[in-house]
């Protein structure tokens, strides 16, 4: 049970990282929707791209969508538990707010 979690949440994470167009030194997403680039950069305005920036959280959007069904099919081992409940907490409210 716990590889088939772990396996998820790996999943989860790649899927993350191709939806925030992440690579070793730069984020898509971070650059055009914060205006940060590389992140955790100062933010810079000319860099946010609010067309681009609505492509990146749609699909971030997805990946959330997709991570919260599978969380329901995919019950948490013990040890996960925690986890587990973050996740149930912080994912719905992440998905209302990039449906606002």
């Amino acid at each position: 049970m716990a590889q088939r979690y772990v396996a998820m949440v790996h999943d989860f994470w790649v899927g993350e990282q191709s939806a925030d167009g992440a690579s070793p030194n730069s984020n898509l997403a971070a650059k055009v929707c914060l205006g940060m680039d590389p992140p955790g950069a100062t933010a810079d305005v000319q860099l946010v791209d609010p067309p681009v920036c609505k492509q990146r959280a749609t699909s971030i959007l997805a990946n959330h969508v997709q991570f919260l069904s599978n969380l329901g099919s995919t019950p948490a081992p013990a040890k996960f538990a925690t986890d587990d409940r973050v996740f149930w907490t912080q994912f719905p409210k992440t998905i209302t707010d990039l449906n606002a």
